[in-house]
Order: C-alpha cells, then structure tokens, then sequence
C-alpha cells in the first residue's frame, strides 16, 4: 500500500466475520494483521450508511432509524 502512497484509517477500519451463530462459535479470532495495524473483530460495522451485524440481521438498522426518526419528529 505504500507503493500507492495509501494508508489505513486505524479508527474507521474494523473487521466483522459473517455466518450464523453456530459458525460463528467455531472461530476465535483475536486480530488480524494489515500493514502493521491489528484489525480486532467487531460485532457491528458501518459501511455506507448501513450498520452491519455478524449475523447479517437488519434490526440494529431498523432501531437506528427508528431513533433517527423519532429525533427528527421532535
């Protein structure tokens, strides 16, 4: 990445493993490792907007939307 003068932002990257709850309970990942930075797992990332799970389930959206609506009503 240096060759193309690009660096990772430490605080917007995160790493989340998709798969249900019984994949997701065979793997231990404590970090991974790119261009010296530890990525740690996360359990919710935010890409374009969407808030994204490890279980690719959509509540954590719909209740941010939710609140975003209830604020913009008040």
């Amino acid at each position: 990445m240096d060759a193309n003068f690009l660096k990772l932002n430490n605080e917007k990257t995160g790493l989340v493993l998709f798969g249900s709850r019984q994949q997701l309970g065979k793997v231990t990942l404590v970090g991974l490792k790119v261009c010296d930075i530890i990525v740690r797992p996360q359990d919710v990332a935010k890409d374009l907007g969407v808030l994204w799970n490890s279980q690719m389930t959509i509540k954590l959206q719909m209740c941010a939307r939710y609140l975003h609506c209830i604020f913009e009503i008040s």
